[in-house]
């Protein structure tokens, strides 16, 4: 007697909590830029909106050594669904602070381009789902990149 058994395996998604995320995409820098690493300070900020469940924050750096130099701040933010998450990506031009000029990004999800009038500096903010995503630093380059990491570990 011939018995089969079919066992149907269902992919997991990855976790999606903000702690994961950054988690998941500080691998993907390290495998990219072996000189890179992702720090977890203790992030105290207000939150991004009302409807936000939660959030972590990190800091790209060159190197484990002392001194080191950050080469971009992030922060995910865990919103409670993703019309809250539309709404403020849409009104995000009108929010920007005086001396910095923020257009459209082309980043695959609804994205801005934030840049400091006279300086390098450069951010980029999307939203994905049920999470916003800001990426702050010194070099568009790098932010781009690093904005791009975060957001492959994004589930759809």
């Amino acid at each position: 007697m011939l018995l089969w058994l079919l066992v149907l395996q269902v992919p997991s998604k990855p976790d999606q909590s903000p702690e994961a995320i950054l988690d998941r995409a500080a691998s993907v820098i390290r495998r990219s830029e072996p000189s890179w690493n992702l720090s977890k300070p203790i992030c105290n900020i207000p939150p991004l909106m009302d409807e936000q469940e939660a959030f972590s924050c990190g800091n790209v750096q060159v190197g484990p050594g002392v001194p080191t130099t950050i080469v971009a701040s992030v922060t995910v933010h865990q919103i409670i669904n993703p019309a809250a998450v539309s709404r403020w990506m849409t009104n995000l031009p009108a929010q920007s602070p005086v001396g910095w000029v923020v257009v459209p990004y082309d980043l695959g999800v609804p994205a801005y381009l934030s840049t400091m009038q006279g300086t390098a500096r450069a951010g980029i903010t999307f939203g994905k789902g049920r999470f916003v995503v800001t990426v702050n630093g010194a070099s568009k380059m790098d932010v781009e990149r690093i904005a791009r990491f975060l957001l492959g570990q994004i589930a759809d």
